[in-house]
């Protein structure tokens, strides 16, 4: 038993530090998600790789969705929203999501638990070029 809280604790360790090396890695951009209203002071921040084609997002202060709901997040490709990925509610961690090499932004609706087919755009909370 010990021998395998050891183990993940040892897993983890190992995953936190191939995660840093990712955010370091000179080709992974930082992109900025910020609120679409100036009266907003929620943010997030997505880490954009195209030379591993990874990317990853922290929710940062974003709210807690309403009941019922959560986030997900879109690309912006040639003006048409692609679902990314949906989000748990998990501040401080970082979420793998899809990466589409011609994205030329990323978005953060609110959404109905499950996702939704296209973006509820009347909930976009985020936005950043990337």
């Amino acid at each position: 038993e010990l021998q395998m809280a050891c183990n993940e604790k040892t897993d983890q360790i190992v995953a936190n530090q191939e995660m840093m090396l990712f955010i370091k890695d000179r080709h992974t951009q930082k992109v900025s998600l910020d609120p679409l209203s100036t009266s907003e002071l929620s943010q997030a921040v997505a880490f954009w790789n195209p030379e591993e084609q990874k990317a990853f997002v922290n929710l940062g202060n974003l709210p807690k969705p309403p009941s019922g709901n959560q986030y997900q997040i879109w690309a912006a490709v040639d003006h048409v929203m692609i679902s990314v990925g949906l989000l748990t509610n998990n501040q401080g961690a970082l979420q793998k999501i899809d990466f589409l090499a011609d994205a030329e932004s990323l978005n953060i609706t609110i959404e109905p638990k499950g996702g939704s087919e296209k973006p509820t755009v009347e909930q976009l909370i985020v936005s950043g070029k990337i």
